[in-house]
C-alpha cells in the first residue's frame, strides 16, 4: 500500500524588475502558472503565489525557476527582509510603542538584534529573520514555520540583489585580492 502525502501549500510574492505591461505580463504568467495571482502596485508587477510543495525552500526556487525560464527578471521575494520599527509592529500585530521596548530592552529580556542599515538615521532597518528569531526565542511572537520562511527570503533577494550586477565576478575578485593582501 502507498501511501500518499498532501504537499503544503505555501504562499509568497514575487516581484518583477523593471516596468511592464500589465496586461501583457499577466496573460503569460496566467498561461504557464495556475497558483497564482498576478497584480500590479506602484507600477511593480506583483505575483502572489501559492505552491504546493514539500518545503517553503522548494516551492520559492520552483516558482524562481519558472519565472527566470519564461524570460523574467526578478527583483525581490516578499515578505522582505528589511525592517524598521512600523513594519515590525504590523507584522507582529503590536503597537510601535511595544516594538520600541523591545528595541531598548524596556520591555522583554533585552538583547534585541541591532540594526543592519540606516544605524544613523532615524528610521534604522533590521533583518527581519534576526528579529523574528529573537522574538520566537523569547516566546513573543511566531512559529517555527515563519522562521523557517524567513531566512530563505533573506538569502533569496541577496542572491537576486548579486545577480542583477554584471560586474559581480571582477568585484568579488578584487576583494579576495584585497583580503589575501590584508592577511
Amino acid at each position: 500500500m502507498t501511501t500518499v502525502v498532501k504537499k503544503k501549500t505555501h504562499t509568497f510574492t514575487i516581484l518583477l524588475e523593471g516596468k511592464h505591461d500589465f496586461e501583457t505580463i499577466a496573460e503569460r504568467i496566467y498561461e504557464s502558472c495556475d497558483d497564482v495571482l498576478v497584480s500590479e502596485c506602484r507600477g511593480v508587477i506583483a505575483i502572489d503565489f501559492s505552491r504546493d510543495n514539500d518545503t517553503f525552500v522548494d516551492a520559492m526556487l520552483s516558482a524562481l525557476l519558472q519565472l527566470f525560464d519564461m524570460g523574467f527578471q526578478v527583483s525581490r521575494v516578499e515578505p522582505d527582509d528589511l525592517v524598521n520599527e512600523n513594519e515590525i509592529a504590523r507584522r507582529i500585530d503590536q503597537s510601535r510603542q511595544s516594538v520600541a521596548q523591545y528595541i531598548s530592552g524596556v520591555r522583554g529580556p533585552g538583547d534585541f538584534p541591532v540594526p543592519v542599515a540606516n544605524v544613523t538615521g532615524k528610521r534604522p532597518l533590521w533583518h527581519w529573520h534576526q528579529v523574528l528569531k529573537w522574538l520566537y526565542d523569547n516566546n513573543i511572537w511566531g512559529t517555527q514555520c515563519d522562521i523557517d520562511r524567513s531566512e530563505p527570503i533573506a538569502i533569496a533577494n541577496a542572491a537576486l540583489e548579486l545577480l542583477r550586477h554584471k560586474d559581480i565576478q571582477r568585484i568579488f575578485q578584487t576583494l579576495r585580492d584585497k583580503s589575501d593582501k590584508a592577511a
